[in-house]
C-alpha cells in the first residue's frame, strides 16, 4: 500500500496476492504368490490464487463533506485435479477429475460522505462487473461442464445515521439494477438499526436488512467423496438472486 496525503486529499494505491498449493499423492503395491499382483496410485493437486487491486482518493471539500472514489479489481483462480488408478493382474481401472475455476469483480464506486457532531450521511453510485467460469472433467464417461458467463450491476446507494445522549438511529438502501433479458431489473435492499442506549449499564438493539446475492456458490461431490466449490451469477430462473431477510433483537447489561 502506497499513500499520498495533504490538507484536502488523500490517494492510496493497494494491491494484494496470495497462493496456496495442496499436493497429497502416494503409491501402494502388494502381490500374493506370483499371480496376484496390484498397484494403486493417487494424485490429488490442487492451488488457489488471489489478487486484488484498488485505488482510493478522499477529497475534502470543507469541515464536513468529502469526496470518495474508490476503483478496484480482484480476481480468484482455483485449479484442482484428482487421479486414481488400480491395477490388478489384468484389469485396469482409472478415474480422472479436473475443476477449474475463474472468478473476477471490478467495479468503480463513487460517494458524498458528510459529518457532524450529532449525524453522518454517505450518499453514491456504484459500477460493478462480474465475470465467472468453471470447467468441470469427469471420467470420460459423464457430462463436461463448461460454463462462462458475465453481468453488470449498477447501484445506488445512501444512508443517514443521527445520535444522540441516548438514541442512535441508522437507515439506509441500496438499489441495484442490471440488464437481463433486454430489460432493465431492480433490486431493493433496505437497512434499519436502532441503539437506545437506557444507562450506562443497560443497552437495547434492534436491526432489519433485507439483502440481494448477486454470486452463488454451489457445491459438487466426486466420486471420491470430494466437495468441489464453483460460482454461478444469478440470472434467470436456474440460479435466481438470493433474497435474505436478517432479523436481530438484542438487550445488553453491563456490570
Amino acid at each position: 500500500s502506497i499513500k499520498f496525503k495533504n490538507q484536502n486529499l488523500e490517494v492510496s494505491a493497494n494491491v494484494f496476492t496470495s497462493n496456496d498449493e495442496l499436493v497429497n499423492a502416494y503409491e501402494l503395491n502388494s502381490s500374493v504368490l506370483e499371480m496376484n499382483n496390484t498397484s494403486a496410485s493417487y494424485v490429488n493437486f490442487e492451488t488457489w490464487k488471489n489478487t486484488g487491486f484498488s485505488l482510493l482518493t478522499k477529497y475534502k471539500f470543507n469541515n464536513n463533506w468529502t469526496l470518495n472514489s474508490t476503483v478496484f479489481t480482484s480476481q480468484y483462480d482455483y485449479q484442482g485435479s484428482v487421479n486414481s488408478t488400480l491395477r490388478r493382474n489384468q484389469t485396469f481401472q482409472e478415474i480422472n477429475n479436473s475443476n477449474l475455476i475463474g472468478l473476477r469483480e471490478s467495479g468503480v464506486n463513487l460517494f458524498m460522505q458528510s459529518e457532524t457532531n450529532s449525524s453522518s450521511f454517505v450518499g453514491g453510485i456504484s459500477f460493478n462487473n462480474f465475470d465467472a467460469n468453471h470447467k468441470l472433467e469427469i471420467d470420460s464417461d459423464m457430462p463436461v461442464l463448461n460454463y462462462r458467463d458475465d453481468i453488470s450491476y449498477v447501484t445506488f446507494y445512501s444512508e443517514y445515521e443521527y445520535t444522540s445522549d441516548n438514541l442512535i438511529a441508522k437507515a439506509g438502501m441500496r438499489v441495484p439494477f442490471a440488464k437481463q433479458k433486454d430489460k432493465l431489473k431492480f433490486f431493493y435492499s433496505p437497512l434499519v438499526s436502532l441503539t437506545y442506549k437506557f444507562s450506562e449499564t443497560h443497552k437495547l438493539k434492534a436491526s432489519y436488512n433485507y439483502s440481494n446475492q448477486i454470486v452463488r456458490e454451489l457445491e459438487y461431490e466426486n466420486r471420491l467423496g470430494q466437495n468441489y466449490s464453483f460460482y454461478r451469477l444469478s440470472k434467470g430462473k436456474q440460479f435466481p438472486v438470493l433474497k435474505t431477510h436478517k432479523f436481530m433483537l438484542g438487550y445488553s447489561a453491563e456490570f
